[in-house]
């Protein structure tokens, strides 16, 4: 089996040559004096590698000015277009891709590629980027990545090689639907973890402030002291010394006084100068 055959499937599916069934495009190139942080009237926002994570990532969009009609148009990651890394220091990124579901201004940068099934080809772009982004074509991309100069890029010759399984639209239509409901799940969890993570911080700073009350309950009435290294802790906790409750070491740092003592100027020393609360067990 060649690099470039496809992926197994099904006997009664298609297979068709990524050059011949999908479209793709080139991104946008542009001086330094066009970037622009924010939006203002004549500028367009861009993709550039940073935005292409697992998902979309919007969180550091740059502005452009001075682009014509049509590059705005033919630079456009438009709706249904999957969007991919073709060239980057890290050779793994190589192909990574995310998919635009909706319409927007946005253009691609010219590190990133555009791709799309032409209509003819009975390729749906849902079902396109599913194989796009699998796990066996992404290993391919990468393992056929050229370059020798500290920069990677996509072989187009390769991936329009490619050969890509084509099932009936029916059944493209309910592979993608399969895999949005698993990737909304696993994003469910995602943010399920984080929330938990969030309540986690929020009872060790509370447990560590405020204490249980006799009942066993947080109590956030609890009278506190407070000490400037240490913050608020209950006034029925006791305030001990690090170095007399453990051992404390450390690894050699050239540059370093060696004799071991600590240093209580030094920030990253304070614990052990300045001690730890505890309270009744």
């Amino acid at each position: 089996m060649r690099p470039s055959d496809a992926l197994p499937h099904p006997a009664d599916w298609k297979v068709q040559p990524i050059g011949k069934a999908v479209e793709i495009r080139r991104g946008v190139s542009w001086s330094k004096d066009q970037e622009h942080e924010q939006s203002k009237p004549d500028t367009v926002p861009v993709l550039r590698i940073s935005n292409v994570q697992e998902q979309l990532n919007l969180s550091d969009v740059l502005h452009l000015s001075g682009i014509t009609a049509a590059a705005r148009e033919q630079k456009k990651a438009g709706k249904h277009w999957s969007v991919l890394v073709g060239s980057n220091g890290n050779r793994n990124r190589i192909g990574n891709a995310v998919y635009i579901n909706q319409d927007s201004a946005f253009l691609f940068a010219s590190f990133l590629l555009a791709a799309k099934p032409r209509p003819e080809s009975g390729i749906s772009p849902d079902y396109f980027f599913r194989w796009l982004t699998s796990a066996e074509v992404q290993s391919r991309l990468t393992a056929t990545a050229e370059g020798s100069t500290g920069l990677s890029n996509l072989s187009h010759d390769f991936f329009r090689a490619m050969k890509i399984p084509v099932p009936s639209p029916a059944e493209q239509e309910r592979i993608a639907t399969i895999l949005d409901a698993a990737d909304a799940t696993f994003e469910h969890s995602q943010q399920a973890v984080e929330k938990a993570k969030s309540v986690k911080r929020s009872l060790v700073q509370a447990l560590l402030r405020n204490g249980f009350n006799i009942s066993g309950k947080l109590d956030p009435d609890t009278k506190t002291n407070f000490h400037p290294h240490i913050g608020r802790f209950p006034q029925n906790w006791q305030v001990h010394p690090l170095k007399t409750l453990a051992y404390i070491g450390s690894g050699v740092t050239l540059g370093k006084d060696l004799s071991g003592q600590p240093h209580c100027t030094d920030e990253l020393s304070l614990p052990t100068c300045f001690g730890v609360f505890s309270g009744a067990f």
